[in-house]
């Protein structure tokens, strides 16, 4: 979490966590079983179907509930924790709606579509892309504080005035994004185009999981076509 030349930095004594880990995880060694798939972060082991980034910043931002001592109970104590099965697994939202709201005509408008904000230019195709699709809403999941990459900016601009809401939200549950930065200019651009009704509505998700604010956008475009705004 600390780059590799801050004086506290974190990386090393994970990386050398992990490998004792795994050693002791070898035949004949004290845990003496197959080396788990996951994740060994401050001293905690998360099999990897529960690692989830918690939090925008802090040493101990992978730490979560289902997070146990990797010793040679660490399975029994991740066993005792009752993990729901379908942590981690894609879709857990997709039946949010019963099959009456998906039939709705109106539910064919509610396309929210996530674009992650990864290196490289793939972010900003799909961004092109979504101009010409143009859906009713699109959520950007940035990293850290929801750094956006400032060559995505002047597009979400231009889906901004072609009617499609933009949703500034970073890619963990606790944090929020941090305002302000590159993000003036949307924000200068909303307060002077949408009292004229042109333009989609930008927000940002502040401390807003990335799943729930999903969730809650779906719900907002639908209650806007409802009463036709």
């Amino acid at each position: 979490m600390l780059p590799s030349d801050a004086e506290d930095a974190d990386g090393p004594a994970n990386l050398s966590g992990a490998l004792d880990f795994a050693v002791q995880c070898l035949p004949g060694s004290p845990l003496g079983c197959a080396v788990p798939f996951g994740l060994y972060m401050q001293g905690l082991f998360t099999p990897a179907q529960h690692v989830e980034k918690q939090s925008t910043a802090g040493l101990d931002a992978f730490d979560g509930p289902y997070s146990v001592l990797p010793n040679a109970n660490w399975f029994n104590n991740f066993t005792a924790l009752n993990p729901p099965t379908d942590v981690g697994m894609l879709g857990q939202f997709s039946n949010f709606f019963d099959a009456g709201t998906q039939a709705h005509p109106l539910f064919e408008a509610m396309e929210v579509p996530v674009v992650f904000c990864t290196p490289g230019n793939g972010p900003l195709r799909q961004l092109n892309d979504l101009l010409n699709r143009k859906p009713a809403s699109v959520v950007v999941a940035a990293p850290g504080h929801g750094n956006i990459p400032e060559a995505c900016v002047p597009v979400l601009r231009r889906l901004l005035l072609n009617g499609v809401s933009v949703v500034r939200a970073s890619r963990v549950a606790a944090g929020g994004v941090e305002q302000g930065g590159e993000f003036n200019a949307l924000n200068d651009f909303q307060e002077s185009v949408v009292p004229a009704g042109a333009a989609g509505v930008y927000s940002e998700s502040g401390s807003l999981s990335l799943s729930k604010c999903v969730v809650y956008e779906r719900l907002r475009v639908l209650a806007r076509s409802l009463i036709g705004q």
